[in-house]
């Protein structure tokens, strides 16, 4: 039976502050004990009940578990209400004349999350209220802060219904890795198949999950049913369980495994869920007083003064294109190397210019053999690195981003490493206090910076024709650091 809603995001727990690293062995779960066989329908259908009977929140942490055996953790707290109704259903009140009250108390369908540093809010319109007759008629909000940065907020105009207020969460944050807001509110009900339909394969990790069987058993001392299937995500597909709380119908946990020897960098992602206190869902939302309305989700990170000479990038937190973190030390050619990053932030599916990011790339490797020429011992090489934003890290769109930069390194002439990517602060470089779209940032053995080039404006020269040799040379001197 195939439950698509259960699909998780590697990308969601790179944008979590608390996500730490620890080597670990992959646990085994328990043997279970006073088994019996159970419907996968009726215990799919127990799960979509208990997250659309009224406002509910979890605490989930995700546990991810690489290859190499290292594990990374995180922490986030999801609050979610499915509302008393959506328009067009025979079930909802009917709305009231434009000039009065709704005579039935209703709730607005609306999510919360609180995923460390980001703070998300989206919120529909109850079918019910004066006027709304139409998804249209009945525009939502989403809202968005940075806990740590006071004076900005992330809004948008959203649809109202439940399932058309999850589809425009995603739509301005990459989809997170959380059943729950699926069970919750997704359009299809419940059927006494089983088959919720819930979602499509949107999620990227673990998409078309099929469970096959589930057993009511004793779990870590509680009565749960574990539902157990393949999903086919990752480059061959793997076991996937889910274990649901018997007396609550609420989801206790999801696992789903990877086959390793097939070159997947994640050998286990694991999500346990607990309840948590709700609250008031009428205060769910976000205090805006004292905060500007900002363009992009991007612009809610705290403002950090651009990097110079001296400065350090050893906490640059960077990633793979698999999402498999990368360690700033490892990009050291060898002893005594340096590296160049050329530094460039996400638009879409390319650079902001790819005039200036070719500059940019044309320029280091020019840089690399003016450093060979003054000691030839010392190695230099050269790596992208694409600037995301918090919401931006989608694996579908780092690929085009990587695609974009091979073409632009092979141009350059530069060797195929692969591109890496940031979501992070610390790789910024400012001109007259405005932050860069395209730099090149010269590292030193210690991680220290040797230098910072700034390459916006400079892919071009003033008739339009690409940048001159003279004046990609005297980038070049910039960035490997040598007096003009």
């Amino acid at each position: 039976m195939s439950i698509p809603s259960f699909s998780c995001s590697l990308a969601a727990l790179s944008l979590l502050p608390g996500a730490n690293s620890a080597a670990v062995a992959v646990v085994q779960p328990e043997t279970p004990r006073d088994s019996k066989a159970v419907s996968v329908a009726t215990t799919v259908e127990q799960l979509v009940k208990a997250y659309r009977a009224g406002p509910v929140s979890d605490r989930v942490t995700i546990r991810v578990v690489g290859a190499d055996k290292k594990e990374r953790r995180a922490q986030i707290l999801l609050w979610v209400d499915r509302g008393t109704g959506r328009i067009g259903d025979p079930a909802a009140p009917k709305p009231g004349p434009t000039d009065q009250a709704p005579t039935v108390q209703l709730r607005a369908p609306q999510i919360r999350l609180d995923l460390g540093q980001l703070q998300v809010h989206a919120q529909g319109k109850p079918p019910g209220s004066p006027g709304v007759t139409t998804p249209s008629e009945a525009a939502g909000a989403l809202t968005a802060v940075n806990r740590f940065e006071r004076t900005t907020v992330y809004t948008a105009a959203i649809r109202s219904t439940s399932h058309e207020v999850l589809a425009d969460l995603t739509s301005h944050f990459q989809p997170m890795p959380f059943p729950q807001l699926a069970l919750a509110l997704a359009s299809a009900e419940a059927s006494s198949s089983g088959d919720t339909g819930l979602l499509s394969d949107a999620m990227p990790l673990t998409p078309g999950v099929t469970f096959d069987s589930a057993e009511a058993l004793v779990e870590s001392g509680r009565a749960v049913i574990v539902m157990k299937g393949r999903h086919t995500g990752g480059r061959a597909g793997g076991a996937v369980s889910a274990s649901v709380e018997r007396a609550t119908g609420r989801l206790r946990r999801f696992t789903a495994d990877f086959d390793a020897s097939t070159g997947n960098s994640i050998a286990r992602i694991e999500l346990v869920c607990a309840p948590s206190d709700q609250g008031d869902a009428g205060k769910w939302g976000i205090a805006l007083e004292g905060r500007q309305v900002v363009k992009s989700p991007a612009e809610l990170a705290p403002r950090r003064p651009g990097l110079v000479a001296g400065d350090s990038v050893k906490n640059a937190s960077l990633m793979s294109e698999d999402l498999a973190p990368v360690s700033p030390d490892a990009l050291m050619p060898r002893a005594g190397g340096r590296v160049v990053l050329v530094c460039f932030r996400g638009e879409g599916d390319g650079p902001p210019s790819e005039a200036d990011l070719r500059a940019a790339a044309i320029a280091s490797g020019r840089a690399v053999k003016l450093a060979a020429g003054e000691n030839p011992s010392v190695v230099v090489s050269v790596r992208g690195v694409a600037l995301l934003g918090l919401s931006e890290i989608d694996p579908v769109r780092l690929s085009a981003l990587a695609a974009r930069w091979r073409t632009i390194a092979a141009e350059a002439g530069l060797a195929d490493t692969g591109l890496l990517f940031t979501a992070s602060r610390v790789l910024v470089a400012e001109e007259r206090a405005v932050p860069a779209d395209t730099f090149a940032v010269a590292v030193n053995p210690d991680l220290s910076v040797r230098s910072v080039s700034i390459a916006d404006r400079r892919g071009t020269a003033p008739s339009g024709t690409p940048a001159d040799s003279e004046a990609l040379d005297a980038m070049a001197i910039e960035i490997a650091g040598k007096p003009k």
